[in-house]
């Protein structure tokens, strides 16, 4: 288009997808492929290699009808299955949360402190 200038270009909308469970089966009846690395936003993973517990999980569950380095586009039922997965599972942010807000450097540690109280309520 003569004239154009691309500085008056909009940038791309982005869009969170939903973050509650009750939502999140909606993708799901898309007819869009999904991937690992959308599927581990939807599911609130924040991960140094984006998608990878959720890839780690297709390659145990799908990995014989998955060729070797080649993308992973998941079909509505794969993404529900991992959904259901990782439903009710603490993602890795979230224990980072609750180790900080323990004041305790590992899961381990965190368990111990409970033990202790909940010993100490016991008494």
């Amino acid at each position: 288009m003569p004239g154009w200038c691309c500085s008056f270009a909009r940038p791309p909308l982005e869009v969170e997808p939903p973050r509650d469970r009750e939502h999140a089966d909606i993708l799901a009846t898309m007819d869009d492929p999904i991937t690992p690395v959308e599927l581990a936003r939807e599911l609130g993973h924040v991960e140094q290699r984006p998608g990878k517990m959720v890839r780690d999980f297709l390659r145990a569950r799908y990995g014989d009808q998955h060729e070797h380095y080649s993308r992973w586009q998941l079909t509505p039922q794969q993404a529900n299955e991992v959904r259901a997965h990782f439903r009710g599972m603490l993602t890795p942010s979230e224990v980072r949360d609750m180790l900080a807000i323990a004041d305790v450097a590992t899961v381990d540690e965190l368990v111990e402190k409970l033990r202790d109280y909940l010993n100490a309520e016991g008494s």
